[in-house]
């Protein structure tokens, strides 16, 4: 399932699987105005330099997090093992790319957006306690979170 957010200005750029990146760096001020992956840059040239963060064979992209209204506001990458890198301002609004497979930034004089392929997470439902009548608690299990709830039998 493919999902964009951000603004409707920009250039589309060219689609990466995220298992192809190696380096990330990011140029912004209140909004990112560059992602540069694996050297080639998606916006303009202008903000501050925040660094980059750069990817082993054992590591890569596990989590994507955006604010974004007219643009990409803010960006937030976390690895497989657990390093994060972050930049930006705190405008626009919070969205969650949990296991992107693939990413395609949509830029001009700022980054405007970014899309991402995402793999739809399988839920599973575990019963800690099963009788008929009785009240038990059900577990909903992502990979990412876990949810509790009670339900009557």
């Amino acid at each position: 399932m493919k999902v964009y957010k951000g603004g409707n200005g920009g250039s589309k750029g060219s689609l990466i699987q995220i298992s192809e990146i190696h380096e990330i760096e990011i140029r912004c001020g209140s909004f990112i105005d560059a992602l540069i992956i694996n050297g080639r840059r998606y916006g303009g040239t202008g903000g501050k330099y925040k660094g980059g963060i750069k990817l082993g064979e054992d590591d890569s992209i596990l989590n994507i997090e955006v604010r974004a209204g007219g643009y990409l506001d803010w960006i937030r990458f976390t690895t497989k093992l657990g390093r994060i890198f972050e930049a930006g301002g705190s405008g626009g609004n919070y969205h969650d790319f949990a296991n992107p497979k693939s990413i395609c930034v949509k830029s001009g004089n700022y980054v405007d957006g970014i899309e991402c392929e995402i793999v739809k997470q399988v839920t599973e439902y575990g019963d800690i306690r099963r009788k008929p009548g009785s009240v038990y608690n059900r577990v909903r299990v992502s990979e990412r979170r876990v949810y509790t709830g009670t339900n009557r039998y």
